[in-house]
């Protein structure tokens, strides 16, 4: 996970170092935290049966603009499974997931309190299976991929403001490991995640915000090791309420 936020901070890094080429001057930065408990369904990935887990999630989002019209947005997400079926996990099971990604927009509609910005990025994800799947003590399923990204900001009232953001992509790239053998040769899948916002804005640019997020992911049928071990089509959905700070500056 450690290289995926590297990696994130750099393409964002990148993304403003080439703005400040053209002679660009950085206008805003804003950084939120937020919190949420969600529920995540497996359909079936990687095991006989739907899974379905529960997670804490927390996730970590800037914004940079670097002009008037353009801006960078980069988000850090990261999950802890706490049960399995309704059950809590044991010390011997363990289930991590998250995503890094960082996008570079342009804006393209701003009138009567509406923003609507629009580009493209890229993503990188994982998940860590210790003892969750069926006859299967470590399995890792990693991705990454270019995507496509939406916000919309309205304001509603002074220092109320309502943000919506979709991102992701229908060709996804996927990687899948048993152990230290490695399954690379899987057709391209489906990233996407979504997140409806309400800020509040307090004093000395401290602000609350509070919503619902979540996402979806889809990893194409492959063989691993032989063409006779059949993995199946995987489907996955979470979802769930958060609740956070942001901070302009």
């Amino acid at each position: 996970m450690k290289r995926y936020l590297v990696f994130g901070f750099s393409l964002c890094l990148i993304f403003i170092l080439s703005f400040h080429a053209q002679g660009q001057q950085v206008s805003q930065f804003q950084l939120s935290a937020q919190f949420s408990p969600i529920a995540t369904s497996y359909q079936p990935l990687l095991a006989d049966e739907d899974t379905q887990l529960s997670q804490w999630n927390v996730v970590v989002a800037g914004s940079m603009k670097p002009a008037e019209d353009a801006l960078l947005h980069f988000i850090y997400s990261t999950d802890q499974a706490r049960s399995l079926q309704g059950v809590p996990l044991t010390s011997n099971q363990k289930f991590t997931s998250g995503f890094t990604q960082g996008v570079a927009m342009y804006k393209f509609l701003d009138e009567a309190g509406l923003i609507l910005y629009g580009g493209i990025g890229y993503k990188v994800s994982q998940a860590y299976f210790h003892n969750i799947l069926t006859d299967k003590e470590h399995v890792y399923l990693t991705g990454q991929g270019f995507i496509g990204q939406v916000n919309m900001d309205l304001t509603i009232m002074d220092k109320l403001k309502l943000n919506t953001l979709v991102s992701g992509t229908p060709w996804y790239s996927w990687r899948y490991r048993e152990g230290n053998m490695t399954q690379e040769r899987i057709q391209p899948g489906s990233s996407w995640y979504y997140q409806l916002t309400i800020e509040y804005m307090l004093p000395h640019g401290w602000g609350l915000r509070t919503g619902y997020a979540g996402g979806s992911t889809r990893v194409p049928k492959f063989s691993y090791g032989n063409p006779e071990n059949q993995i199946p089509a995987s489907n996955s959905s979470y979802s769930g309420i958060t609740g956070g700070v942001v901070i302009q500056f």
